[in-house]
């Protein structure tokens, strides 16, 4: 209410003649800002074990987002299933967070991924599920399928198109309501 009628106040003190800056002042109160959509991609699903690791250090958390510890640079652990959870190195939890440092890239079963992951059981057993920002996933995807000596509209046609992609798939949601879409076959995230 007070934003409205500073606002008013301000309007009314322009002149006629400077009619352009209302409009810029307007266009900019109502352009929205650009806001980032965090996708989830089921890389490994309903497996009794998954293999998870870091390219720099890591934290893990826990469902709360409490940090249970870390896990070092450039190494490997199994996730296991197990009776009300998961176990990871040496903690168990309702489920895990890995969260890489700096701009680390997550590993999952045999690929590396930008973002974070999360290890959830499920009926079926473990799901992986990389947590990564729209930006992110088009760097990964549009790099993971074309060459970059490609004509650079070549390369903004595959972004258009792995961003419609992923934003169809937003809606409606998967039925575990875990993950946006599974992994696509030779499609890196």
């Amino acid at each position: 209410m007070k934003c409205q009628l500073l606002l008013k106040t301000l309007f009314t003190q322009i002149k006629v003649g400077h009619w352009w800056v209302s409009a810029l002042l307007w266009m900019s109160l109502a352009t929205p800002s650009q806001a980032s959509v965090i996708l989830r991609i089921a890389i490994e699903r309903g497996v009794n074990q998954v293999t998870v690791g870091s390219s720099t250090t890591a934290l893990v958390k826990d469902s709360t987002g409490h940090t249970l510890g870390q896990l070092p640079a450039m190494s490997s652990f199994y996730a296991s299933s197990v009776p009300g959870g998961v176990a990871l190195d040496k903690w168990q939890s309702g489920l895990f967070w890995i969260e890489p440092t700096g701009k680390g890239f997550v590993y999952i079963g045999e690929h590396w991924y930008r973002g974070r992951t999360l290890v959830v059981p499920t009926e079926k057993g473990l799901t992986a599920v990389n947590w990564v920002d729209d930006q992110e996933y088009l760097y990964s995807v549009v790099g993971g399928e074309m060459d970059t000596e490609w004509p650079a509209e070549a390369l903004k046609a595959q972004a258009v198109a792995a961003r419609t992609f992923a934003f169809y798939e937003l809606i409606p949601p998967n039925k575990e309501g875990l993950f946006t879409f599974g992994k696509i076959s030779g499609c890196l995230s």
